[in-house]
């Protein structure tokens, strides 16, 4: 039987499976990563943009920084 998703669902059924993801082994924890990642990056933002993000995250990751005009030149501002 399918279930009606209505907003006023969206939000509490999420953030209860949010909540929990903190419980399960950490492979499970990798895969929800995962499988979110590919729903953000189908749905909210394109693979380049992703690319772009993950080279970022770790860099942060290793302690590396950017300069303001390295920042400024990456995104043409």
């Amino acid at each position: 039987m399918p279930v009606c998703y209505t907003y006023r669902m969206k939000t509490p059924v999420l953030q209860t499976l949010l909540d929990r993801i903190h419980t399960w082994p950490k492979g499970a924890q990798e895969e929800a990563v995962k499988a979110l990642r590919e729903i953000e990056e189908d749905f909210i933002i394109g693979p380049s943009t992703r690319q772009e993000l993950d080279r970022s995250h770790q860099e942060a990751l290793r302690g590396e920084g950017v300069d303001m005009e390295e920042l400024f030149g990456r995104h043409n501002l």
